[in-house]
């Protein structure tokens, strides 16, 4: 009986960690690859897209550069977005048809963060010594999001911390690899002239991180 209680007690403390672990935001700069599959659609009729990312995060100085190959095997999606919230402008490039477009915002760029609202953290080891940490949240119903990070220093390691850049998809699966701190040639910042560009509306949704 003893034993029975003493396992109860371990495993309420267990639950207890697990329920308050810390978030964390990603390091301030960093660059490198996503790769994934994103979906749309209602659970009957998916539609799968492959997603390959390069992606330049300053938000020491409050830019970023997303370069995505998107395919669904029918269209081809080749496109760069230039956040430039030092400028208060988002340019959108579209490398198939060589085309321009940038709209304004007003408010200050996202941080790359663990958001609130996650039901539970839990610690565990991703090779043979990369210690991580996953983030699950129920988004939907039957639906579960995980995001993962690195233990020290929160490096991304899987799920979207920047969904922004896929906001029109329901349901994916993103990894990052060769992340390193730093970005290693500061001219990928550089934008377009906007008399060069088209000047649309702010998407509603643009600035939302997973909430």
């Amino acid at each position: 009986m003893m034993m029975k209680f003493v396992f109860v007690i371990f495993l309420i403390l267990n639950i207890s960690f697990v329920f308050s672990q810390e978030a964390c935001c990603t390091p301030k700069q960093w660059q490198g690859f996503i790769n994934g599959v994103s979906r749309t659609g209602n659970g009957d009729s998916n539609h799968e897209y492959i997603i390959n990312q390069h992606i330049d995060y300053d938000y020491t100085n409050k830019m970023a550069r997303v370069d995505t190959f998107e395919t669904d095997f029918e269209s081809v999606v080749v496109q760069t977005i230039i956040e430039r919230y030092d400028l208060g402008q988002i340019f959108i490039i579209d490398q198939v048809k060589n085309e321009c477009a940038y709209f304004n915002v007003k408010s200050g760029m996202p941080e790359a963060c663990i958001y609130d609202g996650y039901n539970f953290a839990f610690e565990f080891t991703l090779g043979i010594n990369l210690e991580c940490v996953a983030y699950d949240y129920l988004r939907y119903p039957n639906f579960n999001d995980q995001v993962v990070v690195t233990k020290q220093g929160c490096y991304p390691v899987s799920g979207v911390l920047m969904e922004r850049f896929h906001s029109n998809k329901l349901g994916y699966l993103f990894n990052y690899h060769n992340i390193t701190d730093g970005i290693d040639d500061p001219f990928v910042f550089e934008n377009p002239s906007p008399s060069a560009c088209t000047e649309i509306p702010a998407p509603e949704n643009y600035q939302s991180l997973l909430n």
